[in-house]
């Protein structure tokens, strides 16, 4: 792990002062917010997926790349912006548990 200095603004730390003890606790709070807010945009994304197929993207990814059916454009392209979303979900999640792992 490695340190870093932040330099926060009396008057932009003064705004919100009254939550934190300390500007390391606002940080860390910020980070959780962010990371816990990409979590939750990529679930619903992925969500509009698992409703419009009606199964999870690891089963969809299973039926797009069976070699044992025929091509369908539509399925190729929503496994492809799919993929991508559930990649990005995973990563945040990742994220998230490392600061968990981190903080404290």
């Amino acid at each position: 792990m490695r340190n870093i200095t932040l330099k926060v603004p009396e008057n932009m730390y003064g705004f919100v002062s009254d939550l934190f003890e300390t500007k390391e606790e606002m940080l860390k709070d910020f980070l959780y917010s962010i990371a816990m807010a990409k979590v939750s945009d990529y679930r619903k994304r992925e969500e509009v997926y698992e409703s419009k197929y009606d199964q999870i993207f690891k089963k969809f990814e299973r039926k797009v790349l069976s070699k044992d059916r025929e091509e369908v454009f539509e399925e190729w392209d929503d496994y492809i912006i799919w993929k991508a979303i559930h990649e990005a979900h995973e990563l945040w999640v990742k994220r998230y548990k490392n600061l968990e792992k981190y903080s404290t």
